[in-house]
């Protein structure tokens, strides 16, 4: 019989919930934004081996690893917004 209670409390609970989620699904309307915005998709050569190197040696390692990403990701930035300075919107790319 125990059981049988907190199937039917469940059961009344789940449908409270539903209940409760279409009266905000009634007030909720559909919107639009436009934005621009970029997707930076990198594969950082050797990142895997860094950072099993880096952190081997603790707390300094990560944060070397921290400063290492920072910097790459610096130079990125820094590409961009050369290219928006100059008008040509090259894509940037790192020197090795």
């Amino acid at each position: 019989m125990q059981d049988g209670a907190q199937g039917e409390a469940q059961s009344e609970s789940e449908t409270a919930g539903l209940r409760e989620l279409y009266a905000v699904r009634k007030q909720l309307t559909p919107s639009m934004a436009t934005f621009q915005g970029a997707i930076m998709v990198a594969d950082v050569t050797g990142f895997t081996k860094l950072t099993e190197i880096l952190s081997s040696q603790g707390k300094g390692g990560v944060e070397l690893l921290t400063k290492c990403m920072n910097n790459v990701f610096s130079q990125v930035r820094r590409g961009r917004r050369a290219a928006r300075r100059d008008g040509t919107h090259a894509q940037p790319r790192l020197v090795r």
